[in-house]
């Protein structure tokens, strides 16, 4: 999961500079057919990216569950129908486990909620309150994705490494309090602009990248681990269930994402850029305070024995 972390934070810390580069290539005056938006030419390479990528997959990747071809029993990665449904009848039974995933979920999809909407708005910010130009908005989400990228290599690989499982908790709250202090910097930043009319930014809005590239460098990958490995002890976790679970947690998390843009612009552009960036600190940070109460220590431990130490021990 660190590794996925590296390589999205590369590509985070790539993208807005290609992107701010093409950006200069079309032109937004003119009239007619010579009329572009600037981010045009930009739309157009990432949608060459795009279609260059969706082609390797699919003529690429290997198939993990060979749903296309029959299985036979000679096959060591076959699962047939029995046992699949035997799985999921197995793993639905334990409510404990269901229970943490369902709570990993909801807290997926609410951070991710803010999150995104926080981060959708951020060039709003630069560019409305800083005249920031293309390139400056460039090497502030580079920033954002060179930080993320040293401290997943750096810190979040070596604490999982040396933790086997046991620090997923601990890297998933502090990155989620690394955003929300991220976000009050920010919220600062602002007051003080509004206060001076100072196109210039304060150093509170470089505290507030360093808060939004921790967050990018530990809360969704940990809380990955966390939910592929949920009940991993037990004899009811089976690798077919791994991709149901992720896919719920992945999905969760997108409709946060749809939707946090959303509310996020709309009190930005209502109620100003210092309040939006306080709302967002304050939710995260109840965020923060609900993810530590309501999701044990570590899921990988036998669930009945985290959730329910007195049921286990009337079961012993």
């Amino acid at each position: 999961m660190a590794l996925v972390g590296i390589a999205f934070a590369v590509g985070f810390t790539l993208g807005p500079s290609i992107g701010a580069y093409f950006s200069t290539k079309m032109s937004a005056e003119g009239t007619g057919s010579s009329s572009y938006a600037p981010f045009a030419a930009a739309a157009v390479f990432s949608l060459a990216l795009l279609l260059v990528e969706s082609l390797y997959l699919y003529f690429k990747l290997p198939e993990t569950l060979h749903f296309k071809k029959p299985t036979t029993n000679n096959d060591p990665d076959a699962v047939s129908e029995k046992e699949v449904v035997v799985t999921k009848q197995t793993i639905e039974s334990n409510a404990n486990v269901q229970q943490v995933l369902r709570r990993l979920n909801i807290v997926h999809f609410a951070y991710l909620f803010f999150f995104s909407g926080m981060e959708y708005t951020l060039t709003f910010l630069t560019h409305d309150k800083f005249n920031f130009s293309n390139m400056q908005q460039g090497r502030l989400l580079g920033f954002i994705g060179i930080t993320s990228t040293i401290l997943q290599g750096g810190y979040v690989r070596r604490v999982k490494g040396k933790s086997s499982g046991r620090g997923d908790k601990s890297l998933v709250t502090q990155g989620m309090v690394g955003c929300t202090l991220g976000l009050l910097s920010i919220s600062l930043c602002c007051i003080s602009a509004d206060k001076s009319s100072d196109t210039s930014p304060s150093w509170w809005l470089w505290a507030g990248a360093v808060g939004f590239a921790v967050a990018s460098a530990t809360v969704v990958n940990c809380l990955n681990s966390m939910v592929s490995l949920a009940g991993a002890h037990q004899q009811t976790h089976a690798a077919g269930d791994t991709g149901k679970r992720l896919g719920d947690f992945r999905s969760a998390g997108q409709i946060g994402r749809a939707l946090g843009p959303v509310f996020a612009c709309s009190v930005y552009w209502l109620s100003g850029a210092a309040v939006c960036y306080l709302v967002g600190a304050v939710a995260v940070s109840v965020i923060t305070v609900a993810f530590v109460a309501a999701i044990p220590a570590t899921t990988t431990t036998k669930s009945t024995a985290t959730l329910s130490p007195s049921r286990s021990n009337k079961t012993s």
